[in-house]
């Protein structure tokens, strides 16, 4: 069932193919013993890496697809598998395939892999002071010296004094979004993956402050 519904976010999200899972559902309807062996060499193509018929398939690390064997379907579950599969996965909160990953081990297993859920809240918790809290102050005296600038190249009275101070402009942003793509992070916990996942998005969510900050003041050619 997590395989599943795994396959249907990966899909609406790119990580699959686009509508390779669903295509798939649908061509082997009324013949679950074709979707069952089908099922098993995608679930094979994703453990490795490698080609699914005529597509290649990326390799899907979590260890989610060390076992390839898919279960037969009743018609039942071949029918609401039709209809979910036509539904938009892509707002699913990745975290959530985190926790039903841990769930679904054996207790004595996932304590031997140290797979364990942390929630976004308990994660902030450190992920805002320890990485947050210094970027963001940084990020303020970025942005002070960046209206400073842009103040400047609109006072310019010459074409060449103007470009000059967007070059400028231009350099300080794009340097601090090199700091923010430069940052490494290290899960101290190193269960389902939520910890690099939330501090991903808070990173990507300054970096699109950086860009739209850029846009703003016009400073010119970004990244």
């Amino acid at each position: 069932m997590i395989r599943l519904l795994f396959c249907l976010f990966a899909e609406d999200t790119g990580l699959l193919p686009e509508g390779l899972f669903t295509k798939l559902v649908d061509h082997t309807k009324g013949k679950s013993a074709a979707f069952q062996q089908q099922l098993q060499q995608l679930f094979d193509a994703m453990r490795t890496g490698g080609w699914f018929g005529f597509t290649e398939i990326l390799h899907f690390d979590g260890r989610l697809f060390d076992e390839s064997k898919a279960l037969e379907l009743d018609s039942a579950g071949m029918r609401t598998l039709a209809q979910v599969s036509h539904l938009d996965w892509s707002s699913v909160e990745p975290s959530i395939f985190g926790t039903l990953f841990e769930r679904s081990l054996d207790p004595d297993k996932r304590s031997q892999l140290g797979a364990h859920y942390t929630s976004r809240e308990d994660i902030l918790l450190i992920v805002e002071p320890v990485l947050m809290a210094p970027l963001r102050r940084r990020w303020a005296e970025v942005q002070a010296q960046a209206e400073t600038l842009a103040q400047r190249m609109d006072e310019a009275t010459t074409p060449r004094t103007r470009t000059n101070r967007q070059r400028d402009l231009t350099n300080l942003l794009t340097g601090f979004a090199r700091e923010i793509a430069t940052i490494q992070v290290l899960d101290p916990a190193c269960g389902s993956g939520n910890f690099l996942y939330v501090a991903l998005r808070l990173l990507l969510d300054l970096e699109k402050e950086v860009i739209t900050l850029a846009g703003r003041l016009g400073a010119g050619h970004f990244f």
